[in-house]
């Protein structure tokens, strides 16, 4: 054997980029060299939780089949194959969402043995992620009967993963012992728990899981203060925390963020002008967060949170926050106050992608939307503006809007307004967004193409840009235009070689299919045609 291949972390990378377990079983049972790095791999990442114990004889566990209210069979159904309501883990659950087409259900037929356990235990410890989740269509996802849980519950040692890193469990844990899968190496904790309910069923978390950088559980739209201040106690015993998401907050948690720089992401969910923490006259002071995420009754209480947040206590020079990623959502009675915030709190040499969402405003609203607010952010790379289309009015962005605002962002990458821009940008715009952002590679904008434009683009050189990024755009045909399909596909080639795909209106569909086929076809195709 080459001398290359008796070192430990070559075996890795090369086992690592093996994708099909098939072959990493192979790896472990035909060479000793690579039997630990690929049995390590091969149990790295367990896609769904119980399909892990399947490698138990067929006398320990089997599976059976079990069809869902999607197929139009019912809970009856399962229980003439054996089953009760109070033998399915999370059954109510489950046939409330009928999002599946069909499932395996896991039995167990004895107790786990000595010598069984010993060998999960072994393979248990090389697996660092495991997902469990209920929200994905496939006919291969194992659910448990109560027989499954009664057994692991008698693991003999506390932990059954005390290597795991990151566990994605969105299902209730029920009566399963969280304990089995919450242990001393576990870095990212995402789950269908609230947070009230996790803090208060186990309030030793911090010292299972003293590492736990990622905390994400299921969000409520209110808790009472007492819940509220026990959650807080939990969380503040975490000294590495980088990132929550929890549902409504406390000062006592942000503040321990704060005193957590650099902060990797926080979700602020369920935000109202009467939160506790707006009322206080206690500002947090966070420096540093990668990614903030708002979601308030309006946007004027985001731009609240934003100064709550990031204003310096009383003696200390004002100063910006240094944020990469602002996503607000919330109805807006004023744009302008949320505007200000942004411009008065957020450093713009770290800006690189802002959202807003408006998802719905009073029938007062005094200043609409202004896409061109944020002239100060250069580093910007994605922007994203979404209203209802029922809330137009003065938060309709215009194509004059929109390219003065660009002309400010000449490393932008990714550009959403939904629905749309009114007028649309015209195809002559389209070049000067082309000129203005050549590292454009998504514009999520309808673009009108009318003859007087193909014709200007085509008889001006100065004038054509290319994009050499762009594989799908929105195109609609001006009113009284007729456009020749040739001429169109050699005009899109020309600036837009990477289009593939064209959506367009239902009026337009018949013209833009032909298009999108003409793209498709070869160059010299087109001579035969």
């Amino acid at each position: 054997m080459h001398p290359c291949l008796e070192i430990l972390e070559l075996l890795e990378q090369i086992v690592s980029h093996v994708e099909d377990k098939d072959s990493l079983a192979k790896f472990a049972r035909v060479c000793r060299s690579f039997q630990e790095p690929a049995l390590d791999a091969l149990y790295i990442n367990v896609e769904c939780f119980f399909e892990f114990f399947v490698s138990l004889s067929s006398d320990v566990c089997y599976l059976t089949d079990f069809v869902t209210q999607e197929s139009r069979l019912s809970l009856a159904h399962a229980e003439l194959e054996g089953f009760t309501r109070r033998r399915l883990v999370g059954a109510v659950h489950i046939l409330t969402f009928a999002t599946f087409i069909s499932e395996h259900v896991q039995m167990f037929k004895r107790d786990i043995s000595p010598s069984e356990w010993s060998a999960l235990i072994t393979r248990a410890a090389r697996v660092k992620t495991i997902r469990q989740t209920i929200y994905q269509r496939s006919s291969s996802k194992i659910l448990s009967s109560i027989d499954v849980v009664d057994a692991l519950n008698k693991c003999p040692v506390p932990n059954l993963f005390p290597n795991l890193r990151a566990l994605y469990y969105i299902l209730p844990f029920g009566s399963l012992n969280p304990r089995l899968l919450l242990g001393p190496q576990l870095r990212h904790l995402i789950i269908a728990e609230t947070a009230v309910a996790l803090c208060a069923t186990l309030p030793m978390l911090p010292m299972w899981c003293p590492l736990l950088e990622t905390l994400n559980t299921a969000s409520v739209s209110s808790w009472t203060p007492s819940e509220l201040v026990h959650a807080s106690n939990v969380v503040v015993q975490w000294r590495h925390l980088r990132s929550l998401s929890i549902g409504p907050v406390n000062e006592p948690i942000l503040t321990h963020i704060a005193s957590l720089q650099p902060f990797h992401r926080l979700a602020l969910d369920a935000l109202t002008d009467s939160s506790p923490w707006l009322r206080t006259t206690q500002t947090i002071h966070i420096r540093n967060v990668d990614r903030l995420i708002i979601s308030g009754d309006t946007l004027q209480t985001c731009a609240e949170a934003l100064g709550k947040l990031f204003s310096p206590p009383p003696g200390i020079n004002a100063g910006t926050t240094r944020v990469s990623e602002l996503n607000l959502r919330g109805k807006s009675p004023s744009f302008s106050a949320i505007a200000a915030a942004i411009n008065t709190y957020i450093y713009p040499e770290n800006l690189t992608r802002l959202s807003i969402a408006m998802i719905g405003s009073e029938p007062d609203s005094s200043t609409g939307f202004d896409i061109r607010d944020f002239p100060r952010f250069s580093q910007l790379r994605r922007f994203s503006y979404l209203y209802r289309p029922s809330d137009q009015g003065n938060h309709v962005v215009t194509a004059e809007q929109t390219l003065a605002a660009i002309s400010h962002w000449p490393l932008l990458e990714e550009l959403h307004i939904y629905p749309t821009i009114k007028p649309p940008l015209s195809f002559v715009d389209l070049m000067t967004v082309f000129w203005r952002c050549p590292h454009l590679r998504d514009l999520g904008l309808t673009v009108s193409v009318c003859l007087e434009d193909v014709v200007t683009v085509l008889g001006s050189p100065e004038l054509k840009a290319r994009n050499d990024h762009i594989s799908t755009m929105r195109f609609e045909t001006a009113p009284g235009t007729t456009l020749d399909v040739k001429t169109v596909v050699a005009l899109l080639r020309e600036t837009i070689p990477q289009l593939s795909t064209i959506n367009a209106l239902d009026s337009d569909a018949h013209f833009w299919d032909a298009v999108s086929n003409g793209l498709r076809r070869q160059p010299q195709d087109d001579v035969l045609h």
